[in-house]
């Protein structure tokens, strides 16, 4: 099908040869002429290359020239690189060594540049050569130039989405509501064990399954929740692993079907009840041959989910249930896709685009997916006008038979060039495969596929981080979580297939059965996770390969050094947990390459050698825990922008980073005696990402000298301190050293564990300074009293504070009364803080953006921020064990609460939003009025309580509530059955009630509905009372 431009490329390589035109190697070569050549030859290729992409998806001729010009353009950018390596190497040498060099033995000095020149000047003209042919070519396939396609995004261009903290989430899917209520019943009921979801690609059986997994009657009902993610190339073995990890547990060196079964079973499960959902089953293969053995022992009070398109596999698995999944009404299509486009819920501008909304969604066949993605279309648009969407309903990507969803197809031929190549290289990424943010974006520029004609990398990694969000906004990545340090996504599996149609060229592969195909010549390669021991000699003859995935591989022995001699143009290289120990000193001929990850592996030495990796911009060594030492050749390393070296050791060997003056990432620097100065960062000006660990023996004048303060480029901080109890290095000394590691003005994130200080310095007090901060969290600062004034933070969006024994307030005393307290905040959670009680007078205004508050362990605070009353942003509110609140009240906007262990509590009122409440363990709550919206209904509630009655207030609440389920002795359920139970009147006016005892195992329960009427028990009493009332009824009517 679709090829991808090579106009990235061509621009970079147009500003490349631009810079070695005028470099001296150019001339020491003798190639200046033939550069130049080349260099007007790329702008003519490059006029030209819109063209060519309006077309590329429909011409066959189009595609094959374009691909021939690609593999150029691929052969130029490894010269390129060779012609940069051989002047580094040079430029290494001091002045007067390469004299003396050159004086001592002159012919070969000069023999050493004639042959070099000789060879780049033989490749530069093949590729001038295979050039004009190309140009040739070109006059005959387009000889007049092409009208340009409404709609087209020129190559050079990325559109930028409006800037948000939003996107698209499970929770934006409407309609599943009651589905979801069904699935919970039946989980927590006593019919069954294992339980299905099923239904077509892209209808929502995911979303449905989450909503299930994280409902709170599950997270109560049952101990241990998993969910794992079964792709159609998973082993048994590899199943039965990422249970026992998600389970919490380790599988050792437990390696075979019956050792991995027995670890599952017996350790991982054992008796505690627990919830597997297994997402996405493609064949009951692996549940036959693999996990029905070994749960068949653990508790039976534990159940299974999964979700498959085929119904047959789940009648082959045995389930007790089978949901299928309907497709959406036209009336929640058209809300979802006003969700989608509209971020921010203000759906005003787009209400009055009913009727084509509607259209739309029909065209998208009423699925969830299909709708989602269009409403990405639309909101990149930005204009949201009737012309707008009747263009997007006009694409002719509706009318595709190729792809099963051809929505999908109108979403990817909205992106740029840009976005395309972007997308599409995350086809590489197993099923199900979670990507964090800043390893997708460093994959991205290894390869080179940002356009750029300047050698900038804060403008390529901008140009990165741009096209990252972009993706998520249009739903073409979904976010899994969101951290500190940036997104973590998967692709759909639609997405996916989507992608590799895209790829059928050969470019890209993922199966190694494609290999023996004599015409492929992959540049990308990606094995993961298949249990190769030794690398393929399939694999060791793909000469052209410019990317080679191949983590979670055991591959034992020595299996690197073909890799490394035949595989010379390799730019990624991933071998994060794999079985390597150690490296030949032939890595260092892997000249392209750019990334190179060693993450979570066992390798315990680097070769000397490294140092000659003078492309490498990325090293990856976290985690790496048996490596003792870090070679000296690393400060060799004049091209690395990002270097992770964290928990590499326990003893933290010298790193010297005084020449690694590229560095935008430095992740696991340790100051120690023995070990690095902190000084050793002054020359890092470029700095983006630090994290640091200070374990003493730091004077004032070395944390002065590290100079964070004028790193105008650095984001991202963190800074973790470990007490000393000795004179040299006391509270007063790191309080000092911490006022001197002041970052500058551009720091957005910050995070301080474990300082010791007795209280902050003032920098962290400083708006001015941290003006462009939105993340900050403070955890174990136990000895200060007093926080810094963070109300005042113009920018902060989320607040984490933790085991910060000391402070009683969050507020501080002295801040202006006239300026609103966190006016940003959107996310704050305190924990763990012993002696805190209240918020220090922030007023009525503060906190007017906040979205969530969590409270843990907080056992002295009174109250809640007054502030939350006038807040229509506040919607989530988690409060754990803080025994002196009292009460709950005024909170207009609030929407899901959940109390824990709060023995205090007495009151709940006048929260009017209120839709779902988790009570567990508040013995003393008493009233509760005005809660949720009567004319709705909507409102339920879980209680978890040791209680001989039912409370009064249930019965205050009943007429707002859709559902309650509560958990009590059988007594307690005996006092609610109909007819003679005291507690019935409470709840005879609720929807839906479910009660039982706190497991299950066939204990006492009750379910009952109001309309239409319904009493499902298994008391005994209240069966033969039902019974006998039927029998009555029965009889009347005979009579009748």
């Amino acid at each position: 099908m679709a090829l991808i431009v090579p106009t990235a490329i061509v621009a970079t390589l147009i500003g490349r040869a631009r810079e070695l035109v005028e470099e001296e190697v150019v001339m020491l070569l003798g190639v200046k002429g033939e550069f130049k050549n080349l260099m007007k030859k790329l702008e003519k290729i490059r006029l030209i290359l819109d063209q060519a992409g309006l077309r590329e998806l429909e011409d066959v001729a189009i595609r094959m020239w374009l691909n021939q010009l690609r593999e150029l353009m691929l052969d130029a950018e490894d010269l390129f690189d060779d012609c940069s390596s051989f002047d580094v190497v040079q430029t290494r040498k001091s002045s007067t060594s390469r004299w003396l060099a050159c004086v001592s033995s002159p012919l070969a000095c000069l023999n050493r540049a004639v042959v070099h020149g000789h060879d780049v000047g033989k490749r530069i003209k093949s590729i001038n050569a295979g050039l004009e042919q190309i140009h040739k070519e070109r006059e005959q396939l387009m000889p007049v130039p092409t009208v340009r396609i409404q709609g087209f995004t020129p190559a050079t261009v990325v559109r930028t989405l409006p800037e948000t903290s939003e996107h698209f989430t499970e929770s934006d899917v409407v309609g599943i509501d009651d589905d979801a209520d069904r699935l919970v019943d039946l989980l927590t009921g006593e019919n069954g064990r294992v339980f299905a979801i099923t239904g077509m690609g892209g209808v929502g059986k995911t979303t449905l399954a989450k909503k299930v997994f994280h409902d709170a009657r599950i997270q109560s009902k049952l101990e241990v929740k998993i969910w794992v993610c079964v792709s159609r190339d998973f082993s048994g073995t590899d199943l039965l692993k990422k249970i026992i990890r998600c389970a919490g547990k380790s599988y050792g060196e437990a390696q075979s079907k019956g050792e991995l079964q027995s670890k599952l079973g017996e350790e991982a499960l054992g008796q505690r009840p627990f919830l597997l959902v297994l997402d996405d089953m493609w064949s009951s293969q692996l549940w036959e041959e693999f996990l029905r053995s070994p749960l068949r022992g653990t508790s039976t009070k534990s159940r299974i989910l999964i979700t498959t398109r085929h119904e047959r596999v789940a009648m082959e698995m045995g389930v007790v249930d089978c949901h299928q999944m309907k497709l959406m009404t036209p009336e929640n299509g058209w809300l979802m896709l006003m969700r989608s486009v509209v971020r921010d819920g203000n759906m005003k501008e787009v209400e009055g685009l009913r009727n084509i909304g509607l259209k739309i969604v029909e065209k998208c066949k009423h699925l969830p997916l299909s709708i989602e993605a269009v409403g990405g279309v639309l909101r990149a648009r930005g204009d949201q006008r009737e012309n707008t969407w009747e263009e997007v309903l006009q694409s002719q990507a509706w009318r595709s038979t190729s792809v099963p969803h051809p929505a999908l197809l109108v979403s990817y031929d909205d992106l740029s060039v840009q976005l395309k190549q972007c997308f599409l290289y995350c086809s590489l990424f197993p099923e199900d495969f979670e990507f964090s943010q800043n390893y997708v974006i460093r994959l991205w520029i290894a390869e080179g596929l940002l356009n750029s004609e300047t050698d900038s990398s804060m403008v390529v990694e901008r140009s990165a981080y741009d096209s990252f969000k972009d993706l998520v906004a249009r739903s073409l990545f979904h976010v899994v979580s969101n951290k500190y340090d940036g997104m973590v996504c998967k692709v759909h599996d639609e997405h996916r297939f989507l992608a590799l149609s895209f790829m059928k060229n050969g470019d890209s592969l993922v199966n190694l059965g494609e290999l023996e195909n004599p015409m492929v010549k992959p540049r990308r390669l990606s094995i993961v996770n298949r249990e190769l021991k030794v690398i393929p000699q399939l694999v060791l003859k793909q000469a052209s390969l410019r990317t080679l995935l191949l983590s979670e591989n055991p591959l034992e022995g020595d299996v690197f050094d073909d890799l490394f001699s035949k595989l010379t143009r390799i730019r990624v290289l991933d071998l994060s947990y794999t079985g390597i120990k150690s490296l030949p000193k032939s890595l260092s001929k892997l000249v392209h390459l750019r990334l190179l990850k060693f993450s979570f592996t066992q390798i315990t030495k680097l070769p000397e050698s490294i140092g000659g990796l003078q492309n490498l911009q990325t090293l990856d060594l976290y985690w790496c825990r048996s490596l003792k030492t870090l070679p000296e050749g690393m400060a060799q390393l004049c091209n690395l922008r990002h270097l992770d070296i964290e928990a590499i050791d326990g003893d933290h060997t010298p790193l010297n980073v005084k020449g690694l003056e590229h560095l935008h990432t430095l992740h696991g620097f340790v100051v120690k005696n023995g070990s690095n100065n902190i000084e050793e960062l002054k020359s890092l000006s470029q700095l983006r990402s630090l994290k640091i660990w200070v374990y003493g023996a730091v004077s004032v004048s070395e944390a002065k000298e590290a100079a964070l303060k004028e790193k105008a480029h650095l984001k991202q901080l963190w800074c973790l301190f470990s007490y000393r109890d000795d004179e040299q290095f006391g509270v007063e000394m790191i309080e000092q050293v911490f006022k001197e590691l002041s970052p500058p003005g551009s720091i957005e994130k910050i995070s301080v564990s474990g300082y010791f200080g007795n209280q902050f310095p003032v920098w962290t007090s400083d708006a001015s300074l941290l003006r462009n901060l939105t993340y900050l969290e403070l955890g174990g600062c136990s000895n200060c009293a007093q926080l810094p004034a963070l109300e005042q933070l113009p920018h902060l969006r989320n607040l984490e504070i933790s085991a910060a024994f000391k402070v009683r307030n969050i507020g501080s005393e002295s801040r202006n009364m006239n300026e609103v307290a966190f006016p940003k905040l959107e996310t704050l959670r305190l924990a763990w803080m012993d002696a805190l009680e209240g918020w220090g007078g922030l007023g009525n205004g503060a906190f007017p953006r906040l979205k969530s508050l969590k409270i843990e362990r907080c056992p002295k605070l009174r109250s809640l921020p007054e502030g939350l009353k006038h807040c229509t942003s506040f919607r989530e509110l988690d409060i754990d064990t803080s025994g002196s609140l009292t009460t709950i009240k005024g909170l207009a906007s609030v929407r899901d609460i959940k109390i824990t262990r709060n023995f205090g509590l007495q009151v709940i009122s006048d929260l009017p939003a209120l839709q779902s409440l988790t009570i567990m363990y508040c013995s003393a709550l008493r009233e509760m009025t005005n809660v949720g919206d009567v004319t709705k209904k909507n409102l339920r509630i879980l209680l978890r309580e040791s209680m001989e009655s039912l409370p009064a207030w249930v019965g205050q609440v009943a007429v707002s509530l859709q559902r309650l389920n509560f958990e009590g002795t059988e007594d307690l359920l005996r006092r609610c059955l109909p007819t003679d139970g005291p507690d019935w009147p409470k709840i005879e006016p609720i929807s839906c009630v479910d009660a039982m005892l706190s497991v299950l195992d066939g204990s006492p329960y009750f379910s009952y509905t109001k309309h239409p009427y319904k009493f499902d028990t298994n008391i005994r009493a209240a069966r033969e009372r039902e019974a006998n009332q039927g029998n009555a009824t029965s009889s009347m009517r005979d009579e009748t």
